[in-house]
């Protein structure tokens, strides 16, 4: 237990409540002041049932005391309350299972902020994780020419990609995907940059998680090479600040939005910087490429087991498999994918045979004797991703050729004369037509709370009466959960890619602290979107006028759902559950109903547009 200082006479921190990574493993205390030498913890263990309390000292608790559920990381709840007003004690008791290990819970601390580490990995072990994808590279280096260096250290979100309706704290904070209060508070983070070190001929990057890249992009006047580490935070205390790597070479490091941290290396040289993701994808190494063929990059050399190739749905896949864990890094040049493997002992040639079959043109070099590198060809116009299992001795390279899709020749649908069709059924369409619908929250992510009454549910509720409404009309639905489960943001947008829909629609409720507000709201981000946006609306406008409610309109909005999947996609916001009356009625059926079919029309009319 540590010692609790006499802090009387310092201000006390304002602690807002917690927010929870989606793993579960990190949580973040919503603080408010400086955490100095007055800020202190005491910890200790509750028995019957088996509880961790820590004390929070010189900490005043500004909200309610509150429940809150952190299924994944062995928690059944966890307690937030003031438990003395003099001396100012805030407490946070965690109730765990039996399987929760007590020795992996730490507290860490920085000026800026407080957070509890509580396993000792942030990621799922049970399958394999993306560390390097140019899935969000688009527009990146257009936007940013010209720029300064802090300039592209800053967020990436501008006017003209974000409209907010007004300029309160909690619509901006809703825009960036980040809630508060009665919203069980998510971060999109599954790597934590805790340490950077200096080393005579680079930087080393270390962290807590799994780290994934979206591919590099060069800048000049100056020369800059700009990195985004996806899904990532960096400490606090590390950010905006500039590293000498060499005479000529400086980099900085920056929190870039909630959920990108972005690196920027400056210098003649910048271009040839490159980054080796160590066996454990923990940790990056950032140094000039000529340095990496010199040096030894793990402690362990691995082999080469195997590969093999696959080619479906127009994915080509290739998969390597290696005895140990691997240093490898990622890189693109000359319209080729490069991957580096810099530990790799031994290798027989014939066993890379089914990557040469598969892939034209694929290449094999050993530019070192413990160092082998694969060549892709001609994926200038390609999608692809590189992932690892959680002990990087598989990789798994994804290949996707963009080519323009066919102009379908399927004939259009016969209509059904009207004496054959049931009353208030529109008109079926062919079914080659598939929509992915998206139930917002889910499992330990209630999402919007009020009374006991959670957003997930009604969401659910919802989307199945879409998903019978639209299956009426011929449509084939895909859902994206047809019941209470935790499912991540990446995860939805995965989940549609995969499936290659149409359309992608995600269901929400809204919520405000102001318990007036009140009213319907649709939102669309990508240009292939506004139309589809408009259908759903004026089906919902048609509807609104015999609601107690008000349209709030169409809004231009940088959701992750509705920015990462590829189909043209919108987000319902069907109503506030922060408000009295409306919440009265969105748990109706008979509203439920009215809302699911205005949705299901909207998609419907679309789609019938565009046959």
């Amino acid at each position: 237990m540590l010692t609790v200082l006499n802090a009387f006479a310092l201000e006390p921190i304002k602690v807002n409540g917690l927010i929870f990574d989606n793993s579960d493993n990190l949580i973040f205390l919503d603080t408010k002041g400086t955490i100095d030498n007055s800020v202190t913890f005491s910890k200790g263990i509750l028995k019957e049932p088996d509880r961790i309390y820590l004390d929070i000292n010189n900490a005043i608790l500004t909200t309610p005391k509150k429940t809150y559920t952190a299924k994944y990381s062995g928690f059944n709840n966890i307690k937030v309350s003031q438990f003395t007003v003099e001396p100012k004690t805030v407490r946070i008791v965690f109730e765990y299972n039996k399987k929760f290990d007590v020795n992996s819970f730490k507290v860490l601390k920085t000026k800026d902020s407080i957070f509890i580490k509580t396993n000792k990995t942030l990621v799922d072990n049970s399958s394999l994780k993306t560390v390097y994808s140019n899935s969000k590279t688009a527009n990146r280096k257009t936007f940013f020419e010209g720029a300064t260096f802090n300039e592209v250290l800053a967020s990436t979100l501008t006017p003209n990609e974000i409209l907010i309706s007004s300029n309160s704290e909690n619509e901006i904070l809703k825009e960036l995907q980040i809630t508060k209060k009665e919203n069980e508070p998510k971060t999109n983070s599954k790597f934590y940059i805790d340490s950077i070190t200096k080393t005579n001929k680079g930087i080393l990057i270390n962290g807590l998680g799994k780290l994934s890249i979206i591919p590099p992009f060069e800048l000049t006047e100056p020369n800059r090479l700009v990195i985004d580490l996806d899904d990532s935070v960096i400490n606090p205390e590390l950010r905006n600040k500039t590293y000498k790597i060499t005479e000529t070479e400086t980099i900085k490091f920056g929190q870039n939005s909630q959920s990108i941290a972005r690196i920027v290396i400056q210098g003649e040289n910048a271009k040839s910087y490159r980054g080796i993701i160590s066996p454990d994808s923990k940790s990056l190494y950032l140094t000039d490429r000529k340095n990496i063929i010199e040096t030894k990059m793990a402690d362990v050399n691995s082999n080469l087991i195997n590969t093999s190739f696959s080619d479906s749905n127009g994915i080509k896949t290739a998969t390597i498999n290696f005895s140990d864990s691997v240093a490898f890094n990622v890189f693109e040049e000359n319209s080729n994918l490069y991957i580096d493997i810099n530990n790799l002992n031994l290798y027989q040639d014939n066993l890379l045979e089914p990557l040469k079959k598969g892939f034209l043109n694929f290449q094999t070099v050993r530019i070192a004797s413990d160092k082998l590198r694969l060549v892709f060809p001609n994926i200038s116009k390609s999608s692809f991703s590189v992932k690892t299992d959680p002990d990087n001795t598989t990789l798994r390279i994804y290949i996707k050729n963009q080519v323009k899709k066919p102009v379908k020749t399927t004939p259009k649908a016969v209509l059904v004369p009207k004496k054959t069709v049931e009353a208030k059924k529109p008109t079926q369409i062919s079914n080659y037509f598939t929509v992915v619908i998206d139930s917002g929250h889910g499992g330990s992510d209630v999402g919007a709370t009020r009374n006991n009454i959670h957003e997930k549910d009604i969401t659910l509720k919802i989307s199945k009466m879409v998903e019978e409404n639209l299956k009426d009309k011929n449509v084939k639905v895909y859902m994206v959960r047809d019941r209470d489960k935790t499912v991540s943001l990446a995860e939805r947008c995965e989940f549609s890619n995969e499936k290659k829909p149409n359309l992608f629609v995600s269901i929400h409720v809204n919520s405000s602290t102001n318990e007036d507000i009140k009213g319907v709201e649709t939102h669309w981000y990508k240009e292939d979107s506004r139309q589809y946006a408009n259908y759903v609306h004026k089906e919902m406008q048609k509807k609104i006028k015999n609601w107690n409610t008000v349209d709030r309109g169409l809004f231009n909005s940088k959701f992750y759902v509705i920015n990462h999947t590829d189909a043209p996609a919108i987000l319902c916001e069907i109503g506030f559950i922060s408000n009295k009356d409306e919440r009265d009625e969105i748990i109706k059926t008979k509203r439920q109903e009215e809302i699911a079919e205005a949705i299901a029309n909207g998609i419907y009319n679309y789609l019938k547009a565009k046959k």
